[in-house]
């Protein structure tokens, strides 16, 4: 999907149409957003997020701030 949306200007207009208008791409990935696999919370209680192709403990000051997948 972010191949796609980084090269839309240079698809066809039929296939933008296609993914905008009948496949509804973006109302697609809102569950990816609202079910949030990047956040876990660990065994100890911790919560975890995955940044840089690794699991982080978030600590408390920093729970707040978005993750750069989220973003």
């Amino acid at each position: 999907m972010r191949f796609i949306t980084d090269h839309l200007h240079e698809l066809p207009v039929p296939i933008v149409h296609q993914l905008m208008e009948v496949s509804d791409m973006p109302c697609v990935l809102v569950p990816l957003i609202e079910l949030k696999p990047w956040l876990r919370t660990n065994v100890r209680g911790d919560t975890e997020k995955f940044e840089d192709q690794k699991w982080t403990v978030v600590e408390k000051k920093d729970s707040n701030k978005i993750t750069k997948v989220e973003a």
